[in-house]
């Protein structure tokens, strides 16, 4: 005995899907979907002019951070820094969990940067450069 619902149930052998566009082979939706077609402005995109401007200050902010270690490293004897001492020398205190992130990322791909301590506990973490003058490698 059938339900009384199965006639308002979902079945998806019957479900009724739009036919392909003549252009496309064998799909529902163009390959080359117009903005239009969607009703989507592509010029509108004010996520991606965030994500920009964000990362262009972590870049300068980067530079920075390279250039105040750069000095500390170049000079005899070598000046292990803090975190704290690299971000009152780049005069961003604020960012500094940003400098943490910068040199915890350098530091994992060898770009230059050996940091001492225990990344579990940055306050620990004093920072030093492998190699003198390494400003032409990220210019």
């Amino acid at each position: 005995m059938a339900s009384s619902l199965s006639g308002i149930c979902f079945n998806p052998l019957k479900t009724h899907l739009p036919k392909p566009l003549p252009h496309s082979k064998n799909s529902v939706f163009p390959s080359k979907t117009s903005p239009q077609l969607v009703n989507i402005n592509a010029y509108h995109q004010p996520g991606v002019e965030a994500g920009k401007k964000a990362a262009g200050e972590v870049l300068a902010l980067q530079k920075r951070v390279l250039a105040v270690l750069n000095e500390a490293s170049c000079k005899e004897p070598v000046e292990p820094l803090t975190l704290e001492e690299v971000a009152d020398r780049c005069h961003a205190s604020e960012d500094i969990e940003m400098i943490f992130k910068i040199i915890a990322h350098m530091a994992a791909n060898d770009r230059a940067i050996i940091a001492e301590g225990s990344c579990g506990s940055p306050r620990s973490i004093k920072v030093v450069l492998g190699e003198c003058n390494v400003d032409e490698l990220y210019a």
